[in-house]
């Protein structure tokens, strides 16, 4: 069975340098897909030049994380039988974690990441998903995940720009009769997670929309 791995990344290249030998070693011969959104701090060139050192392969695209990791997604599918994504600053180790678990489950099509997390925040998330979508998964807005290549033409569609797009994949991926197991897997803070009101505001704006777009 064939592997790849989707990072979308920004301003990133020290976590990639530390990131990308520890796939090699590990998954020898995985394919390792970068989706880069280049900035004044850190031009593409030295995304590149990280990406490429280690045999991955990566394109410059100025557009926000939904958008990335969509295009991650579609550019990995024809060459892999599963997919992993995540981000950056995610541990490697946990990322196996969700593999392993849907290779031992051929009856599910993703497996999902859930951390050990008691925020109020991301509990009042989750009773909006499950009253508005029918979400009813402990920690649906993860993004550490695997997936069945086979799932992604199904399931990405008009991405939102943002990280309302990994509620996006779950909703399609149930709508459209896919099964998603849950694996816990160790608790760490999150290097880049920009959980604050402004995120927070987002995500509430992009789940109306989204609920609108469904049902009229």
């Amino acid at each position: 069975m064939s592997l790849a791995f989707v990072i979308p990344t920004r301003n990133e290249v020290d976590r990639l340098s530390l990131l990308l030998p520890q796939i090699r070693e590990k998954y020898t011969d995985s394919k390792i897909f970068i989706v880069d959104t280049p900035t004044l701090k850190t031009p593409f060139k030295d995304t590149s030049a990280v990406a490429h050192k280690y045999g991955a392969e990566v394109i410059g695209f100025p557009a926000g994380f939904g958008v990335c990791l969509a295009l991650g997604l579609k550019w990995a599918a024809p060459q892999s039988d599963y997919i992993i994504t995540m981000d950056a600053d995610h541990d490697l180790e946990s990322a196996g974690h969700m593999y392993n678990a849907l290779l031992k489950s051929p009856e599910s099509d993703l497996a999902i990441g859930i951390e050990n997390s008691d925020r109020i925040q991301r509990k009042a998330m989750n009773v909006l998903l499950k009253s508005m979508l029918g979400i009813n998964l402990k920690n649906p807005t993860c993004g550490l995940r695997c997936y069945r290549s086979s799932m992604m033409e199904s399931i990405v569609d008009k991405p939102d720009e943002w990280f309302f797009i990994q509620i996006q994949l779950i909703y399609n991926a149930l709508d459209r009769g896919f099964k998603i197991i849950e694996v816990p897997f160790p608790y760490k803070e999150h290097g880049k997670a920009t959980e604050n009101f402004k995120s927070y505001r987002r995500f509430i704006t992009s789940l109306v929309k989204f609920y609108f777009r469904k049902w009229t």
